[in-house]
């Protein structure tokens, strides 16, 4: 005879953190025992990614399954395109004529002069 227990829920961890710019991926990695599921359908301790979204996991052993391991959120993003500048003044500046220099942050990013 041989005793046993449901397993503890995983805890897993990304190896490039969650967010994922320019197509880059990561490595999600499920520490625990039993056999790892993920909610993506994989099996096995660690499963790439490269699409945002929420992933977790459960341990299964003979005696049944854990619960749900730490959710971890992974988002996407892209490198923004760059602003297009515009002045108050025209281009050419005569006899000390000034102009203000303005633009709008592509999808909301930070200017930097």
């Amino acid at each position: 005879i041989t005793t046993g227990s449901v397993p503890s829920a995983p805890m897993i961890s990304s190896s490039n953190g969650t967010l994922l710019c320019n197509g880059t991926s990561t490595v999600l990695t499920a520490s625990g025992s039993g056999l790892i599921s993920w909610n993506t359908g994989a099996v096995g301790a660690s499963i790439g990614v490269s699409s945002a979204g929420v992933y977790y996991a459960v341990a299964t052993n003979d005696c049944g399954t854990s619960g749900q391991s730490n959710s971890i959120v992974i988002s996407a993003a892209s490198t923004p395109g760059a602003p297009t500048v515009s002045n108050s003044n025209g281009n050419l500046l005569c006899n000390g004529a000034s102009t203000v220099l303005s633009t709008t942050p592509f999808f909301g990013g930070t200017i930097l002069w």
